[in-house]
């Protein structure tokens, strides 16, 4: 094989398999990207056998071929390339890099042995714009269990919900002491039938991230398979076969106090708190009263803040124990001036959310915490 391609395009297609590959001992050729040259493009895929990637790019082709190289030091070493193009030249299962002056050896393994591309498909829906779609995702997916936690709760859950004649796609995740929720409109005439949801790997929610940018986009769903298509870049996923938890339980329905606080002013606020409380679980106490809002982040072996703000509150003085990061995490979510919290209690779940039209069908609920039986900051 011999190719010679742009540095910032094969930058771009190596970022995101590096999110999908997997370093399997069992199975190194997962770590691994293939790269196939062919007419006048190089196409790129990686998987680990539950998340597949395919990229282009446009390519000077002057020898066909396919090679199969380790995506992450590959990615590495494209990055360090001191020229615009990167050429590719492959002997044996060896293949030279070279730009300008540069040049590596890259050591890969047969192609013959890279697992076979997926051919089975899904109906798509067809989104105007890609950007509504990664807003949604990045609403959700900082909420989702890292691997070590519960398996049902490792990654987005996706479901269609009809509220009359409107079809919603929602997406949610959790990791059990907070969750995120965000509702995506449909216009699609042929909406499918997910039954009770879809779960999807955390891997393949930052991949699509990630490729998501400007125009039209696809999406496929199905409860066998999800399908990503925008711009050329091709993602799959076989969803997780775990069922998610009942989340409506833990979602407010009704309230006895709520607080509108100026959104950007609490976030920095809450950046000021988590300077001092920074252990294991950084609190900060939210003390309501009249028109203020009184902060207080303490950590022992470290010092306290306190920060007052003005607030609308409606209800008698109540404070609340929240973990500072996932109350900013959820601030930051949001798009509109103001955020209103709700809640029914010191001991009850606070509901974030905003009356701002950008953020309709965005919530997030945080679980209070205890800070007097943890030790504050501790």
């Amino acid at each position: 094989m011999k190719v010679k391609a742009a540095r910032d395009d094969l930058t771009r297609l190596l970022d995101t398999a590096k999110l999908v590959v997997e370093a399997r001992k069992s199975m190194p050729v997962l770590s691994h990207a293939l790269l196939t040259a062919e007419s006048y493009e190089l196409v790129l895929r990686s998987t680990d056998l539950q998340v597949t990637y395919t990229g282009h790019c446009a390519a000077q082709v002057d020898d066909p071929g396919e090679v199969c190289l380790p995506a992450r030091k590959l990615a590495e070493l494209v990055k360090l390339m001191p020229a615009e193009n990167v050429r590719l030249e492959s002997g044996g299962h060896d293949t030279d890099l070279t730009a300008a002056q540069v040049r590596y050896t890259l050591r890969g393994r047969d192609p013959q042995d890279f697992p076979p591309p997926r051919l089975d498909t899904v109906a798509p829906i067809y989104l105007e714009d890609a950007a509504v779609l990664r807003r949604a995702l990045g609403r959700v997916a900082y909420a989702a269990a890292e691997d070590s936690k519960p398996s049902n709760i490792c990654g987005v859950h996706l479901e269609i919900v009809t509220d009359g004649e409107e079809r919603v796609l929602r997406l949610v995740a959790t990791d059990g002491h907070r969750l995120a929720l965000a509702d995506l409109e449909l216009s699609a005439d042929e909406v499918p039938d997910l039954g009770t949801g879809l779960l999807l790997p955390t891997k393949s929610v930052s991949a699509m991230h990630r490729v998501l940018g400007e125009g039209n986009v696809s999406l496929g769903l199905s409860r066998d398979l999800v399908s990503l298509n925008t711009n050329g870049d091709l993602l799959q996923s076989l969803p997780l076969g775990h069922s998610f938890p009942d989340y409506s339980v833990v979602i407010p329905q009704a309230h006895k106090f709520r607080a509108m606080a100026p959104r950007a002013a609490l976030v920095e606020a809450l950046k000021r708190m988590e300077a001092i409380a920074q252990g294991k679980f950084p609190a900060v106490t939210l003390a309501f009263a009249s028109g203020i809002l009184d902060l207080t982040g303490t950590d022992p072996d470290v010092g306290e803040a306190a920060e007052h703000l003005e607030v609308e509150w409606e209800g008698e003085a109540v404070a609340v124990d929240l973990n500072t990061r996932y109350l900013r995490d959820a601030c930051d979510r949001l798009e509109g001036p103001e955020v209103v919290l709700d809640f029914d209690g010191a001991a009850a779940p606070v509901k974030v959310h905003s009356d701002a039209e950008q953020d309709a069908g965005c919530m997030a609920v945080i679980m209070p915490m205890d800070i007097r039986a943890k030790g504050r900051g501790k």
